[in-house]
């Protein structure tokens, strides 16, 4: 059977593979951790804690974990934006949905505003996508977390889509 990659699941490796030589370290404040984008103009709020950030090499977005080091249990926090392009939300939502060994839960959103989905990645993880799209721009949210972690998972999965403000034109 082949296996396609959805759109957040690409850009999650990409960022990965790519982690060392294309990504910025970034800090944010355990007690009130906010990462403002200034290319989009998105701005994400963690749940207060230890995140520890890296900022893509082109501006567009970043990654956060909980994660210490050696950790392979933990929870992935990432916001990123790209231009809109042609795109509608039910072909960005077939693409994204591709990658997943099962979705849990889906919602359009009414007027081609986005879409949510929850899922199991194809290693048996939790992963939950979000689409604001834009006019001129998208902004995806991506929460995932490891098995064991479901419980942090559903503690963040609320908190940092309910704190999210996306941003939709480059600056």
């Amino acid at each position: 059977m082949k296996k396609t990659l959805s759109g957040a699941a690409l850009a999650c490796l990409l960022m990965a593979t790519a982690a060392f030589a294309a990504e910025k370290r970034i800090y944010v404040d355990p007690n009130a951790p906010v990462y403002a984008n200034k290319e989009y103009g998105f701005v994400l709020k963690l749940p207060p804690g230890q995140w520890g950030g890296l900022q893509m090499e082109d501006r567009s977005g970043a990654r956060f974990s909980d994660a210490a080091v050696g950790d392979t249990e933990y929870t992935e926090v990432r916001a990123y934006a790209f231009p809109r392009g042609k795109a509608t939300a039910e072909r960005m939502f077939a693409e994204e949905a591709k990658g997943y060994r099962e979705i849990l839960k889906e919602e359009m959103f009414p007027g081609g505003e986005g879409f949510a989905l929850t899922a199991l990645s194809p290693q048996g993880w939790y992963v939950y996508v979000r689409y604001f799209i834009g006019k001129d721009a998208v902004n995806v949210l991506a929460v995932s977390s490891a098995p064991e972690q479901k419980p942090t998972f559903d503690y963040t999965v609320p908190e940092v889509t309910r704190a999210f403000k996306p941003g939709f034109g480059r600056r």
